[in-house]
C-alpha cells in the first residue's frame, strides 16, 4: 500500500504539470512520426526546422500563455451539448460565440496556410505545429466536453487524495494510473517525461499493431468529434466511481484515443506537407460551416495577436 501512495502521489504530480497537453500529444506525435514515409519526415523535419515532432506537439500549448497567442486558446476544443453533431451544435450557437472561433475551424486555417504560397516560413511552422496539435486534442472526449460544464473543468473530483476535475482525470490521471509500472523508474520515482512519452509510444504500437482503419477514418475533422463524444456520457456517470476502477473502465479508450490521434497526424502532415488537394468530405464540411457562420477564416487566425 505504501508502495501505491507513494506512485500515486508522483503520478498525480507529474500529470496535473505534463497532461494530455504534454504525455498524450508527444505520445501521439511519435506514433505518427512511426507511420510517416521517408519523403514526409524529411519535409516536417524542414518545416520544423530541425526541432523534433514531439516538441512541436505541445507548442500550441505554451504559446497560448502569452499575450499574442492567447486568443487561440478557443482553438483547443469543441464544446457541445450531449446528442448534437458539431454542425448542429454551431448552427445553435449565438454570434458572440460562434466568432471566437473552434478546433475545427482553425484547423482548416491550419491548412490554408501550409497550402499559401505568400505564406511565410514561420506562419507555415506554426500552421503545422498547430495542426499537430489540435488533431490531439480533438481525440480527447473532455475537449469535446458539454457546454454548461467547460468539458469537466467544473466538475471537482478528488483523485489520489488530491483535489482535481474530471476534465484533468481525461487530460492525465486515467494515463498515469493505467500505466504507473510502464512509467515507474523505481519505487519512489519516474521516468523523465520524455522517455515515458517514448515507452507509452512504443506499448501502443504492439497494443494496436493489428488494427487496420478503414479509409473512412481519415475523411472528415467532425467524424474525429463524434467519436470523442461517444463515451462522454458514461464518463459522467461513473465519476465517482474509484480511482481504479474508474482507470479500468476507461484506459483502452484512452489508449485507442491516443494511438489513433497518432495515425490521423501522420495522415494530416503527409497531406499539408505534400501539398495535396483538400478531399471532397473535406470541402464538404468546409461548405457546410460557412453556410452557418460565413467565412470564418475572417475572425479564426493562426497569427500572433500583438
Amino acid at each position: 500500500m505504501k508502495h501505491f501512495i507513494v506512485i500515486g502521489t508522483l503520478l498525480l504530480a507529474t500529470a496535473q504539470g505534463w497532461c494530455w497537453g504534454a504525455l498524450g500529444h508527444k505520445t501521439s506525435a511519435q506514433i505518427a512520426w512511426q507511420f510517416m514515409d521517408r519523403d514526409t519526415r524529411a519535409k516536417v523535419n524542414e518545416i520544423l526546422n530541425g526541432g523534433s515532432i514531439a516538441d512541436a506537439a505541445v507548442w500550441a500549448d505554451a504559446a497560448r500563455g502569452n499575450s499574442e497567442w492567447k486568443f487561440t486558446i478557443w482553438y483547443h476544443f469543441e464544446k457541445a451539448p450531449d446528442n448534437y453533431t458539431y454542425l448542429q451544435n454551431l448552427d445553435r450557437q449565438d454570434e458572440a460565440t460562434r466568432r471566437v472561433g473552434g478546433l475545427i475551424e482553425a484547423l482548416y486555417v491550419a491548412e490554408d496556410t501550409m497550402k499559401d504560397p505568400f505564406a511565410s516560413k514561420i506562419d507555415k511552422e506554426n500552421a503545422l505545429k498547430f495542426a499537430i496539435h489540435f488533431v490531439g486534442d480533438i481525440h480527447q472526449p473532455l475537449h469535446t466536453g458539454r457546454v454548461e460544464d467547460n468539458g469537466g473543468n467544473k466538475v471537482r473530483l478528488r483523485w489520489l487524495d488530491f483535489d482535481t476535475s474530471l476534465h484533468s482525470v481525461w487530460d492525465s490521471q486515467i494515463i498515469y494510473l493505467a500505466h504507473r509500472d510502464l512509467f515507474a523508474h523505481s519505487a519512489d520515482s519516474l521516468l523523465p517525461q520524455q522517455d515515458q512519452a517514448t515507452v507509452y509510444a512504443e506499448y501502443l504500437m504492439k497494443k494496436f499493431k493489428d488494427y487496420r482503419p478503414p479509409v473512412s477514418a481519415f475523411t472528415r475533422y467532425d467524424d474525429w468529434m463524434h467519436e470523442s463524444m461517444v463515451p462522454r456520457v458514461d464518463a459522467y456517470t461513473y465519476k465517482d466511481d474509484s480511482e481504479q476502477a474508474y482507470t479500468d473502465r476507461f484506459s483502452d479508450i484512452v489508449d485507442q484515443r491516443i494511438y489513433l490521434a497518432g495515425l490521423r497526424i501522420a495522415h494530416v502532415a503527409r497531406r499539408l506537407v505534400n501539398q495535396e488537394k483538400t478531399t471532397q468530405p473535406l470541402e464538404t464540411l468546409r461548405r457546410g460551416i460557412i453556410r452557418i457562420v460565413g467565412d470564418f477564416t475572417e475572425f479564426v487566425s493562426l497569427k500572433p495577436r500583438h
